[in-house]
């Protein structure tokens, strides 16, 4: 391809491409925190866009290899590896920053329900759930104790019916996944 004034479009790596990426995969995992319905639509949105940009790549690759534009096809290489060996880790990695997000936007209602219960109160409020029961259920609450109490019992512990993970957010707030198997 040909820019005006006559030079050719340089070979060069796609930066933008692994930006797009990395940034869907982020959003997904931060929506995760705040609706799992929401997530599974995105999820599903996002396999058919991964598709069709993998498509859309797969050809433009070929057009690469016949023009030896090595480096575009080397990248288009790297981000496909990244995605299929990173993919996973970097979405749970950013569904734990989705708690964190998950409660800063939130946090004035919190605060003001919290307010009027009375400062000294567990106040906890419902984030959701996934599943169903026999396939790994799980609630998640977050729970503001201003008393500690949770403080002593952050980590994993086994339940009757699964097990109950306490994880310690910011200042009195806790979140507490409850899984039922």
């Amino acid at each position: 391809m040909e820019i005006p004034g006559g030079s050719k479009k340089p070979d060069a790596f796609l930066i933008w491409s692994a930006g797009a990426v990395i940034a869907a995969i982020f959003a997904l995992g931060v929506a995760d925190s705040f609706s799992e319905i929401f997530c599974i639509f995105a999820a599903l949105a996002l396999a058919a866009v991964f598709s069709l940009w993998f498509l859309a790549q797969a050809i433009l690759g070929a057009f690469d290899l016949s023009r030896k534009k090595w480096r575009r096809l080397a990248s288009l290489c790297v981000i496909l590896g990244g995605v299929y060996f990173g993919g996973i880790p970097f979405w749970c990695a950013s569904a734990t920053a989705g708690d964190y997000i998950h409660l800063l936007v939130y946090y004035p209602l919190y605060r003001a329900q919290i307010h009027a219960a009375g400062e000294e109160k567990i106040a906890s409020f419902y984030w959701g759930g996934t599943g169903f029961v026999g396939t790994a259920q799980s609630d998640r609450t977050l729970v503001y104790d201003a008393s500690g109490e949770f403080g002593r019992s952050v980590g994993t512990a086994k339940t009757e019916f699964g097990k109950k993970e306490i994880w310690h957010l910011i200042g009195n707030f806790y979140l507490v996944v409850d899984w039922i198997y």
